[in-house]
């Protein structure tokens, strides 16, 4: 059994918890954890890949065989990636068991990976990696590119290459976008811009400490 405690960040508090996330060091690393997510993914994902197609192809031949053989023992060992990034950057405790191949000699190991069921929970989680990575990088690239857009509007909107454009309807009702010219819808844009900056902050932060409980929910069993 596994003994799980509280995330680093579960005791912290905050006078104002809203704008608290800014000055907490945990908030960076929920968002790196969950960053991480994205290039550790194409690396499970690629060599996940890689193995089972080589080994599916060459089945026929012993050593096709052998390499499918490999591939629950290779989830495992990668699994110690995601315990240690688990446990250092969110202070959640992983009680992370994996094969020592200086106990027993190999064929015995691979035998007893391949028909653990827990070698396929870690892998089917090392695979969602990626998918789950791309739409957490793309989200926060995204908000994260337009709350910079709107919070350096009263600094750029006058450039002859830049044009703030927001549609479909303008201040007054009428249809047609809202174009912005002058300082005050500028320094509106900003507001907004800060607002949409904090909030993508929390919520990229809940997002890490989430997969993270998932993650030592997973790595525990």
């Amino acid at each position: 059994m596994s003994t799980q405690t509280p995330p680093a960040d579960a005791d912290r508090s905050s006078g104002i918890p809203v704008f608290g996330a800014l000055t907490d060091a945990q908030t960076y690393k929920n968002i790196l954890y969950l960053l991480l997510r994205f290039p550790l993914g194409i690396i499970y994902f690629t060599i996940f890949v890689t193995t089972l197609s080589t080994g599916l192809v060459l089945t026929p031949f012993v050593v096709g065989i052998a390499i499918l053989a490999f591939v629950p023992l290779c989830a495992l060992y990668l699994g110690r990636v995601e315990a240690a990034l688990t446990e250092q950057l969110l202070g959640r405790t992983v009680d992370y068991d994996y094969p020592d191949p200086n106990e027993q000699p190999l064929v015995p190991l691979l035998k007893a990976t391949v028909t653990d069921f827990r070698s396929y929970v870690v892998l089917a989680y090392l695979f969602l990696t990626f998918p789950v990575g791309l739409g957490v990088f793309t989200v926060f690239v995204t908000l994260g590119a337009l709350s910079v857009a709107f919070i350096v509007a009263p600094l750029v909107y006058q450039l002859s290459s830049v044009e703030y454009t927001l549609g479909p309807v303008d201040m007054l009702g009428d249809a047609g976008p809202v174009v912005i010219d002058t300082l005050p819808e500028a320094l509106v844009v900003s507001v907004i811009g800060l607002v949409l900056a904090l909030v993508t902050l929390h919520l990229t932060s809940l997002l890490g400490r989430i997969h993270g409980a998932i993650a030592q929910r997973v790595l525990s069993q």
